[in-house]
């Protein structure tokens, strides 16, 4: 567990933001020990934040209505705010989302809208968003008070940072920067270390910045890395992903394309899905579509709306042993033409 402080970012975007987008909350929450002084915004080190507006009209959300309605009525309810100024603040958040979430190698993030006098709290992951009933903190402050005491003494898996993902030591930066120096991503990314689970064993990849970042919010969020094992002193290719959990696993295809023989596809060495990383926003999706009946009083407090039925992702994680080039690389027609036709033949 470690303390945190809250920093006016207002008027300080991240210069290291991805295609260099100028964004940045009103208040950033950092680790008490981030140091701010010279750089205030920190997309890659923060761990929540809040968002103001002077009043409700640029709310991004409509609460149903408190009474008694079916749950048809429920589902067909227009939660998502139409007008410009409320999508363009639903946007707005959901901007800041993604960078956070692509940034980072997080399960969730959370952030705090607050339009005087109302207050929401949003969680975000993979499959969409769980946004609760708005509530004046004017006339009751305390569910503010209590999410951040919260936040505040929360482990960092329950703040929803990717534990199996840490920072690499110096030893370790010394090894990517003499192994993994050529795949250097053009932002300044960290050194990190990966873990996987190996049967009994954990593995450790480290790894210099990723071939590609995230640009979407929800969906696969696939980045892959060239990384180095200090233990069996090997470059591998890792590939980290939110896979629909009605698909296959990828790491099991390529394993029994390996043992078929199968020519022109990259050896398996070890991965698959993470324990206990799913998405947890598709259980919040309303169901039942079909109960034309009231919603219990039990259920009122909790409520449910909105038409989109969420699919649950779950974080997959695998290593080959073929490092790939951009399609943009290739040097002459004839090499694009004969990769072209190893997929062929590998298809």
């Amino acid at each position: 567990m470690s303390m945190c402080k809250i920093v006016n970012t207002s008027s300080r975007p991240d210069g290291d933001s991805r295609k260099d987008k100028k964004i940045q909350p009103d208040l950033s929450v950092y680790d008490k020990d981030v140091d701010t002084s010279r750089k205030v915004m920190q997309y890659g080190k923060l761990q929540t934040f809040i968002e103001f507006k002077p009043d409700e009209s640029s709310d991004p959300f409509c609460d149903p209505p408190c009474a008694d309605i079916t749950s048809k009525e429920r589902i067909e309810f227009q939660f998502e705010a139409l007008a410009k100024k409320r999508m363009d603040c639903r946007g707005q958040f959901a901007s800041y989302a993604t960078e956070m979430l692509a940034r980072q190698h997080r399960t969730r993030s959370f952030s705090v809208y607050v339009g005087d006098p109302c207050v929401r709290f949003i969680c975000w992951d993979r499959s969409g968003a769980v946004v609760t009933e708005k509530f004046n903190f004017r006339e009751n402050s305390q569910p503010l008070v209590d999410f951040l005491w919260y936040f505040n003494r929360a482990s960092e898996a329950n703040r929803g940072r990717d534990t199996t993902v840490r920072s690499a030591t110096q030893g370790e930066i010394y090894l990517a920067h003499e192994y993994l120096i050529r795949w250097k991503n053009e932002k300044d990314r960290p050194v990190i270390v990966f873990e996987i689970q190996d049967n009994d064993c954990t593995r450790e990849f480290i790894a210099w910045g990723s071939m590609a970042d995230p640009e979407s919010l929800t969906g696969r969020a696939t980045r892959a890395y060239p990384v180095y094992e200090q233990a069996s002193g090997k470059q591998y290719f890792l590939k980290d992903s939110w896979r629909a959990a009605t698909l296959e696993r990828e790491s099991e295809i390529l394993r029994e394309l390996n043992e078929k023989g199968v020519r022109n596809v990259p050896r398996f060495v070890c991965g698959g899905d993470i324990v206990g990383h799913t998405t947890l926003s598709h259980k919040f999706s309303v169901e039942d579509i079909e109960q034309n009946t009231p919603i219990p009083v039990e259920r009122r407090k909790s409520w449910k709306c909105g038409v989109h039925k969420l699919a649950e992702r779950i974080h997959h994680r695998f290593v080959e042993d073929f490092i790939g080039h951009h399609l943009d690389k290739f040097t002459s027609s004839k090499q694009f033409m004969k990769v072209v036709l190893d997929g062929f033949i590998g298809m």
